[in-house]
Protein backbone atom coordinates (compact mmCIF):
# COMPACT_ATOMS: atom_id res chain seq x y z
CA UNK A 1 0.00 0.00 0.00
CA UNK A 2 1.19 3.50 -0.63
CA UNK A 3 1.03 7.24 0.75
CA UNK A 4 -1.04 9.23 -1.70
CA UNK A 5 -1.30 12.85 -2.53
CA UNK A 6 -4.54 13.53 -4.29
CA UNK A 7 -5.19 16.95 -5.50
CA UNK A 8 -8.46 18.75 -7.35
CA UNK A 9 -10.67 21.49 -7.00
CA UNK A 10 -13.20 19.57 -8.03
CA UNK A 11 -14.74 18.50 -4.03
CA UNK A 12 -17.13 15.30 -5.42
CA UNK A 13 -14.18 14.43 -7.23
CA UNK A 14 -11.51 14.59 -4.70
CA UNK A 15 -14.20 13.06 -2.44
CA UNK A 16 -14.32 10.14 -4.75
CA UNK A 17 -10.57 9.72 -5.15
CA UNK A 18 -9.34 9.44 -1.41
CA UNK A 19 -12.25 7.30 -0.79
CA UNK A 20 -11.36 4.66 -3.17
CA UNK A 21 -8.09 4.88 -2.69
CA UNK A 22 -8.71 4.97 1.23
CA UNK A 23 -10.73 1.53 0.66
CA UNK A 24 -8.06 -0.19 -0.93
CA UNK A 25 -5.96 0.64 1.86
CA UNK A 26 -3.51 3.89 0.78
CA UNK A 27 -2.43 6.18 3.23
CA UNK A 28 -4.34 9.34 1.36
CA UNK A 29 -3.87 12.89 1.72
CA UNK A 30 -5.87 15.58 -0.07
CA UNK A 31 -5.20 19.16 -1.23
CA UNK A 32 -7.95 21.38 -2.68
CA UNK A 33 -5.85 23.52 -5.02
CA UNK A 34 -2.29 23.98 -6.07
CA UNK A 35 -1.19 26.07 -3.02
CA UNK A 36 -2.53 23.62 -0.60
CA UNK A 37 -0.81 20.73 -2.57
CA UNK A 38 2.90 22.70 -2.74
CA UNK A 39 2.47 23.25 0.82
CA UNK A 40 2.03 19.46 2.09
CA UNK A 41 5.54 19.12 -0.16
CA UNK A 42 7.26 18.84 3.33
CA UNK A 43 6.74 15.16 3.12
CA UNK A 44 7.84 12.78 0.18
CA UNK A 45 4.34 10.29 -1.16
CA UNK A 46 4.76 7.35 -3.33
CA UNK A 47 2.55 8.51 -5.91
CA UNK A 48 0.02 11.68 -6.42
CA UNK A 49 -2.58 12.12 -8.60
CA UNK A 50 -2.75 15.74 -9.84
CA UNK A 51 -5.94 17.20 -11.90
CA UNK A 52 -4.29 20.00 -14.50
CA UNK A 53 -6.50 22.71 -14.41
CA UNK A 54 -7.16 23.78 -10.29
CA UNK A 55 -8.51 27.18 -10.88
CA UNK A 56 -6.83 30.19 -9.42
CA UNK A 57 -3.39 29.66 -8.69
CA UNK A 58 -0.45 27.17 -8.89
CA UNK A 59 -1.38 24.71 -11.95
CA UNK A 60 -1.01 20.74 -11.48
CA UNK A 61 1.99 21.09 -14.01
CA UNK A 62 3.11 23.56 -11.01
CA UNK A 63 2.74 21.01 -8.39
CA UNK A 64 3.92 18.30 -10.88
CA UNK A 65 7.75 20.38 -11.58
CA UNK A 66 8.11 20.60 -7.79
CA UNK A 67 7.60 17.31 -7.00
CA UNK A 68 10.12 16.32 -9.59
CA UNK A 69 12.41 18.80 -8.22
CA UNK A 70 12.18 17.68 -4.74
CA UNK A 71 10.81 14.23 -4.60
CA UNK A 72 11.86 12.56 -8.65
CA UNK A 73 11.45 9.17 -6.89
CA UNK A 74 7.15 10.16 -6.24
CA UNK A 75 4.77 8.86 -9.12
CA UNK A 76 3.07 11.10 -10.83
CA UNK A 77 -0.88 10.46 -12.38
CA UNK A 78 -1.95 14.00 -13.79
CA UNK A 79 -5.90 13.73 -14.40
CA UNK A 80 -7.25 15.95 -17.49
CA UNK A 81 -10.44 16.60 -18.91
CA UNK A 82 -8.92 17.67 -22.14
CA UNK A 83 -8.31 14.44 -24.12
CA UNK A 84 -6.20 16.02 -26.75
CA UNK A 85 -2.48 14.27 -27.56
CA UNK A 86 -0.82 17.50 -26.92
CA UNK A 87 -1.89 17.56 -23.34
CA UNK A 88 -0.61 13.98 -22.75
CA UNK A 89 2.58 14.89 -24.57
CA UNK A 90 2.87 18.25 -22.30
CA UNK A 91 2.34 15.93 -19.01
CA UNK A 92 5.16 13.28 -19.95
CA UNK A 93 7.26 16.03 -21.02
CA UNK A 94 7.35 17.34 -17.05
CA UNK A 95 7.76 14.02 -15.76
CA UNK A 96 4.64 12.47 -15.35
CA UNK A 97 4.39 8.84 -15.31
CA UNK A 98 0.81 8.49 -16.38
CA UNK A 99 -2.19 10.52 -17.59
CA UNK A 100 -5.76 10.05 -17.06
CA UNK A 101 -8.74 11.02 -19.21
CA UNK A 102 -11.80 12.14 -16.98
CA UNK A 103 -14.07 11.18 -16.40
CA UNK A 104 -11.94 8.22 -15.01
CA UNK A 105 -13.36 4.55 -14.21
CA UNK A 106 -12.48 3.44 -10.67
CA UNK A 107 -10.93 0.27 -11.86
CA UNK A 108 -8.49 2.76 -14.30
CA UNK A 109 -7.56 4.59 -11.55
CA UNK A 110 -7.05 1.30 -9.16
CA UNK A 111 -4.46 -0.32 -11.99
CA UNK A 112 -3.01 2.97 -12.84
CA UNK A 113 -1.86 3.52 -9.14
CA UNK A 114 -0.89 -0.51 -8.48
CA UNK A 115 1.13 -0.02 -11.66
CA UNK A 116 3.22 3.68 -10.24
CA UNK A 117 3.72 1.72 -7.12
CA UNK A 118 4.85 -1.27 -8.71
CA UNK A 119 7.30 0.97 -10.54
CA UNK A 120 8.63 3.01 -7.82
CA UNK A 121 9.45 -1.02 -5.72
CA UNK A 122 11.37 -1.74 -8.72
CA UNK A 123 13.53 1.58 -8.76
CA UNK A 124 14.06 1.55 -5.03
CA UNK A 125 15.30 -2.12 -5.44
CA UNK A 126 17.28 -1.23 -8.08
CA UNK A 127 19.49 1.38 -5.95
CA UNK A 128 19.34 -0.94 -2.92
CA UNK A 129 21.03 -3.60 -5.15
CA UNK A 130 23.30 -0.95 -6.31
CA UNK A 131 24.02 0.17 -2.82
CA UNK A 132 25.08 -3.38 -1.59
CA UNK A 133 27.35 -3.61 -4.79
CA UNK A 134 28.99 -0.43 -3.49
CA UNK A 135 29.12 -1.58 -0.06
CA UNK A 136 30.75 -5.07 -1.03
CA UNK A 137 33.11 -3.73 -3.44
CA UNK A 138 34.29 -0.95 -0.60
CA UNK A 139 34.86 -4.05 1.69
CA UNK A 140 37.01 -5.69 -0.75
CA UNK A 141 39.39 -2.80 -1.11
CA UNK A 142 39.53 -2.76 2.46
CA UNK A 143 40.66 -6.03 3.15
CA UNK A 144 43.00 -5.86 0.35
CA UNK A 145 43.98 -3.13 1.17
CA UNK A 146 44.02 -1.42 -2.21
CA UNK A 147 42.30 1.61 -3.29
CA UNK A 148 40.24 1.79 -6.25
CA UNK A 149 42.35 2.43 -9.25
CA UNK A 150 42.10 5.81 -10.67
CA UNK A 151 40.06 4.52 -13.86
CA UNK A 152 37.23 2.59 -11.50
CA UNK A 153 33.87 4.08 -11.73
CA UNK A 154 31.19 2.55 -9.73
CA UNK A 155 28.47 -0.15 -12.40
CA UNK A 156 25.86 2.11 -13.63
CA UNK A 157 27.71 5.44 -13.14
CA UNK A 158 29.06 7.63 -16.05
CA UNK A 159 31.65 10.13 -15.20
CA UNK A 160 32.03 13.37 -17.59
CA UNK A 161 34.64 15.74 -17.00
CA UNK A 162 36.95 15.60 -13.50
CA UNK A 163 34.46 17.96 -11.55
CA UNK A 164 31.16 16.63 -12.89
CA UNK A 165 30.07 13.02 -11.83
CA UNK A 166 26.78 11.21 -12.92
CA UNK A 167 25.41 8.24 -11.26
CA UNK A 168 22.02 7.13 -13.15
CA UNK A 169 21.22 4.40 -10.93
CA UNK A 170 20.96 6.69 -7.70
CA UNK A 171 20.05 9.51 -9.86
CA UNK A 172 22.56 11.65 -8.71
CA UNK A 173 24.49 14.64 -10.42
CA UNK A 174 27.62 16.50 -9.19
CA UNK A 175 29.66 19.15 -10.02
CA UNK A 176 32.29 19.74 -8.02
CA UNK A 177 30.89 17.71 -5.03
CA UNK A 178 27.68 20.36 -5.31
CA UNK A 179 24.37 18.07 -5.98
CA UNK A 180 22.87 19.37 -8.58
CA UNK A 181 19.02 19.57 -8.19
CA UNK A 182 17.36 18.34 -11.56
CA UNK A 183 13.97 17.22 -12.75
CA UNK A 184 14.06 13.70 -14.16
CA UNK A 185 14.19 15.13 -17.87
CA UNK A 186 17.41 17.45 -17.03
CA UNK A 187 19.16 14.68 -15.48
CA UNK A 188 18.30 12.19 -18.58
CA UNK A 189 19.60 14.96 -20.99
CA UNK A 190 22.70 15.50 -18.87
CA UNK A 191 23.21 12.13 -18.63
CA UNK A 192 22.76 11.05 -21.80
CA UNK A 193 25.03 13.97 -23.48
CA UNK A 194 27.91 13.15 -20.75
CA UNK A 195 27.57 9.33 -22.62
CA UNK A 196 27.84 10.63 -25.67
CA UNK A 197 30.98 13.18 -25.54
CA UNK A 198 32.15 14.27 -27.59
CA UNK A 199 29.89 13.95 -29.90
CA UNK A 200 26.53 16.15 -30.65
CA UNK A 201 23.45 14.99 -29.87
CA UNK A 202 20.28 16.65 -31.91
CA UNK A 203 17.34 18.42 -30.25
CA UNK A 204 15.28 14.93 -32.12
CA UNK A 205 17.22 12.32 -30.77
CA UNK A 206 16.95 14.02 -27.40
CA UNK A 207 13.17 14.28 -27.89
CA UNK A 208 12.83 10.53 -28.67
CA UNK A 209 15.10 9.63 -25.93
CA UNK A 210 12.84 11.56 -23.55
CA UNK A 211 9.53 10.55 -24.58
CA UNK A 212 9.94 7.91 -27.15
CA UNK A 213 8.47 9.85 -30.12
CA UNK A 214 9.79 11.40 -33.66
CA UNK A 215 8.99 14.72 -34.22
CA UNK A 216 10.61 17.12 -36.92
CA UNK A 217 13.32 19.67 -35.93
CA UNK A 218 11.57 22.45 -35.09
CA UNK A 219 9.08 20.86 -32.92
CA UNK A 220 12.16 19.15 -30.91
CA UNK A 221 14.16 22.33 -30.66
CA UNK A 222 10.78 23.83 -29.01
CA UNK A 223 10.46 21.14 -26.71
CA UNK A 224 14.10 20.78 -25.45
CA UNK A 225 15.24 24.73 -25.67
CA UNK A 226 13.65 25.25 -22.23
CA UNK A 227 15.32 22.35 -20.53
CA UNK A 228 18.98 23.16 -21.61
CA UNK A 229 18.13 26.77 -20.55
CA UNK A 230 17.68 25.59 -17.37
CA UNK A 231 20.49 23.02 -17.36
CA UNK A 232 23.27 25.88 -17.71
CA UNK A 233 21.24 27.96 -15.39
CA UNK A 234 21.63 25.12 -12.55
CA UNK A 235 25.56 24.38 -13.83
CA UNK A 236 26.17 28.01 -13.03
CA UNK A 237 24.73 28.18 -9.48
CA UNK A 238 27.07 25.46 -8.54
CA UNK A 239 30.42 27.47 -9.85
CA UNK A 240 30.93 26.60 -13.25
CA UNK A 241 33.05 29.56 -14.71
CA UNK A 242 32.40 28.33 -18.31
CA UNK A 243 29.07 26.25 -19.02
CA UNK A 244 30.47 22.31 -20.18
CA UNK A 245 27.13 22.25 -22.33
CA UNK A 246 27.29 23.86 -25.24
CA UNK A 247 25.22 24.38 -28.35
CA UNK A 248 26.14 23.60 -32.12
CA UNK A 249 24.17 26.13 -34.02
CA UNK A 250 21.79 23.87 -36.26
CA UNK A 251 23.08 21.08 -35.22
CA UNK A 252 22.25 20.49 -31.55
CA UNK A 253 24.16 19.73 -28.01
CA UNK A 254 27.15 18.52 -26.55
CA UNK A 255 29.05 18.42 -23.24
CA UNK A 256 32.69 18.82 -23.39
CA UNK A 257 34.92 16.14 -22.14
Amino acid sequence: MGNILVVDDEPYIRFFLERLLTRDGHEVTAAPDGTAALALLGQAFDVALLDINLGRGPSGIDVLEAIASQYPQTMVILLTGQATLETAVAALRRGAYDYLFKPCLADEIRQTVRQALAKKQEKQLELIGQLEQNMLATLREMRTGAGPTPTAAAEGAAVAPPKLVIDVERHVALYDNHPLHLTPIEFTILSHLAEQSPHIVTAQQLVNLIHSYHTDAVEASNIIRSHIYRLRQKLREVGTAETILHTVRGVGYAVHL
